[in-house]
């Protein structure tokens, strides 16, 4: 028996546990470590963001390749899929944030690391990556105990906000479709030049490019985080902070603008500025609104010559392509486990 690790967030996490939780889904370039994976194997299931260990499934078939539709209605690209049996499923307040001691204490990849290093998240950026069996039955062990425990960790709702947009929208069209199984499909998928953001709210939009900035930023190996206040006045949407030699600190700041005024989000960022840490400002947009910005920030002293501007649709093709080459790194294990 072997442990993998079975990424979810929170709206996959949201659609899974609204369905019959029989079947586990994954992408056409994952298939070689699925070919590997057996019958009575393990999946102990990570939700990115809230960054905690929530459930336990267990393999019941070889993975077979199926490409029908489960939760949208065309091109599902998640058809490498396992029949699975919950054996732990953890509300988001009752699951086990890593950084707690009783998991960062344990695990090979995180125990010799301090808590403010990004090393460890390696390990928890694609699925399937394979578990030593040492931290493998460990955290099944803990994972059957909170089941009984229910023990509760507090976390910020303003996190899990796009899962409840997501639910609703998942119950629509399994009343209309019929649909059982969850899928994995996130809001955006790039392939090749095509990029599909159809049919999502400016709200949900602003607030996947803004996550996926972090994401970046934490593969870049940043210390990255979303909605903070880095000057008085200015609250930003994400962050990337280092401390670099003599420089001492350097953050880079973002602000994602799919709709409202383009005169506060150039104010907001020109007040980003007073913080001497601030070495990088970002507006970020598509490309018909980024000259909007351009054109106004022109005009602003103290701004024109440091705004930077990235069009979303490249933020979504970077996202993807990272995501890609962690997952094709890992596949190697050339890092360690204590790394």
């Amino acid at each position: 028996m072997a442990y993998y690790i079975d990424l979810f967030s929170p709206e996959t996490y949201q659609a899974f546990k609204d369905s019959d939780k029989f079947i586990s889904g994954f992408r056409k370039r994952q298939e070689n470590i699925a070919a590997k994976m057996k019958p009575g194997d393990k999946l102990i299931c990570y939700v990115t963001r809230l960054s905690r260990w929530f459930g336990i499934l267990e393999v019941k078939s070889n993975y077979f390749e199926d490409s029908t539709p489960i939760f949208m209605t065309k091109e599902d690209p998640f058809c490498i899929r396992f029949k699975v049996k919950e054996l732990v499923w953890l509300n988001f307040k009752n699951s086990l944030p890593i950084k707690e001691d009783i998991i960062w204490k344990n695990l090979s990849f995180t125990k010799n690391l301090p808590k403010t290093s990004q090393k460890w998240t390696m390990m928890v950026r694609g699925s399937l990556n394979k578990l030593s069996d040492a931290d493998g039955k460990y955290l099944e062990r803990v994972l059957f105990e909170q089941n009984i425990a229910k023990k509760v960790y507090e976390f910020d709702p303003k996190l899990i906000e796009k899962a409840k947009i997501v639910r609703e929208k998942t119950k629509k069209v399994k009343e209309r479709k019929k649909i059982k199984e969850p899928s994995r499909k996130n809001e955006f998928e790039v392939s090749g030049k095509e990029i599909n953001i159809k049919n999502i709210s400016d709200k949900k939009l602003h607030n996947e490019v803004r996550d996926k900035i972090k994401d970046i930023g934490n593969w870049l190996g940043f210390t990255a985080d979303i909605e903070k206040r880095v000057a008085d006045g200015s609250k930003v949407d994400t962050i990337w902070e280092q401390t670099i030699g003599n420089m001492g600190r350097v953050i880079y700041v973002f602000e994602v603008q799919t709709k409202g005024s383009i005169d506060s989000l150039c104010m907001n960022l020109l007040k980003s500025l007073n913080n001497n840490a601030v070495q990088g400002i970002v507006a970020v947009s598509d490309a018909k609104q980024i000259e909007k910005i351009r054109k106004h920030a022109s005009g602003v002293q103290g701004l024109k010559d440091k705004l930077k501007y990235w069009d979303y649709i490249e933020v979504l093709r970077v996202w993807e392509n990272l995501e890609y080459i962690n997952i094709s790194i890992n596949k190697l294990d050339l890092v360690p486990k204590g790394f």
